[in-house]
């Protein structure tokens, strides 16, 4: 839903405070909540397959049990939602309650937004401001108020990364010219912003313009129009000053040919917009609601070939290889010349998932297609993993100076 895309294209730590200052009926931090606690999705609604008549119950209910066994207790940081509204309020309570959610899992103040307190040290503030329904598009003086409340509370020294979400023809006009103009003066807006409040801190220009599906209105990711909007933000950035940052994104919903071309076209679009900072490299998969390890191997295999494409390449004399042609001669072959001999090992891109088998040997070995090659793949670098030694005193005294700070209550508030 639009709550859970926008908690996973902010990149919010689950284990990270949330505040939403425009809480409304509470959709954004009860989704937040149960990702934070580990709740599967769609664990207490039914589904199309349990009326079918081979449908095992009993294992179903074992799946969800094993699921439910991993929820986790309590939250790790606090939830805060804040609204003016008394109704929207107690409306976000009882949905709150409606989701199995106990009361103080999420704290929901009636109040208001420019009187907010950050409620950690560190944290996110994502929120979906009632424009035009509850609040006055044209009140400046609420939005210069509100803005003078995030300098006084929210004044750190983290990079910001600015990135607007426009999407052509529902967030943005249809044209993704039309749609570049809105993401660069809302990216301008808040870099502004950034350097009002603390000149000099450190800022990216974020790129995430793409394009609707017309048809049903859904979010397409790694199309033609991505990619030519990430080439444009780049240019952007660049006129400004400022680094850029991208993604590798896809809509697709498992990990299939879709998956690899809508992210192959998404990191082309950012390797030629010269991006510093690929977001959601490496396991984006269904719009950013969800992460599979198989597209993760997908995703660094490409991210290393794009690597390996950026390399310059040699024209030096050895590269350009006159000693090789003469030395295997006319109707020759240059497996066994002396260029080949010494640089074989390492001539070419080795990829992780690709498999170059004839088709006979392939069907030989079991005909595994990329999907279980990369469930493997991935398997077997967790088995393979060992944690890299620490020295004990290193070690000791990093843990008693978290447990001291964590006492302490952590970093001081602005």
């Amino acid at each position: 839903n639009l709550a859970a895309g926008l908690l996973a294209l902010s990149g919010w730590d689950p284990e990270a405070a949330l505040l939403d200052p425009f809480c409304g009926s509470g959709t954004i931090l009860i989704e937040a909540a149960w990702i934070a606690l580990g709740v599967p999705p769609g664990i207490t609604r039914p589904f199309g397959f349990e009326r079918l008549r081979d449908h095992d119950a009993g294992r179903w209910e074992e799946l969800k049990d094993e699921a439910r066994s991993r929820i986790l207790p309590e939250l790790a940081s606090p939830l805060i939602g804040i609204d003016a509204n008394p109704e929207a309020i107690e409306a976000a309570r009882r949905n709150a309650e409606r989701a199995y959610l106990t009361e103080d899992t999420i704290q929901f103040e009636l109040g208001d937004a420019r009187d907010a307190v950050a409620p950690a040290p560190s944290g996110w503030i994502v929120t979906n401001p009632p424009y035009g329904e509850r609040l006055d598009e044209e009140d400046l003086e609420f939005w210069r108020e509100w803005s003078a409340c995030l300098k006084k509370e929210c004044a750190g020294g983290q990079v910001n990364v600015i990135t607007p979400f426009t999407l052509a023809g529902a967030m943005a006009p249809v044209s993704i010219a039309g749609a570049l103009v809105l993401q660069h003066a809302e990216a301008m807006a808040g870099i502004c912003l950034t350097q009002i409040v603390k000149k000099g801190v450190p800022v990216m220009y974020g790129g995430f313009t793409s394009n609707v599906d017309m048809r049903s209105g859904a979010p397409a990711f790694g199309t033609p129009e991505y990619a030519k909007a990430a080439q444009a933000s780049g240019q952007l950035a660049r006129r400004i000053g400022v680094p850029f940052r991208s993604s590798n994104v896809t809509s697709a919903n498992a990990v299939d040919a879709q998956a690899a071309y809508e992210s192959q076209m998404a990191l082309w679009g950012a390797i030629t917009g010269g991006a510093h900072l690929i977001e959601h490299a490496a396991g984006w998969m269904h719009g950013g609601l969800t992460a599979s390890y198989e597209k993760l191997i997908l995703d660094a295999d490409m991210l290393q070939m794009m690597q390996a494409w950026m390399d310059p390449l040699p024209t030096d004399d050895a590269a350009l290889g006159l000693d090789a042609i003469a030395e295997a001669g006319p109707g020759g072959h240059f497996f066994g010349t002396a260029q080949t001999m010494a640089i074989y090992q390492t001539a070419f891109y080795q990829p992780m998932l690709s498999n170059w088998d004839n088709y006979p040997n392939w069907l030989e070995k079991g005909s595994e297609d990329a999907p279980r090659r990369a469930n493997r793949i991935w398997k077997e670098v967790i088995a393979g993993y060992e944690e890299p030694k620490l020295d004990d005193a290193k070690a000791e005294a990093l843990a008693d100076y978290v447990a001291r700070r964590k006492a302490e209550g952590g970093a001081p508030m602005n």
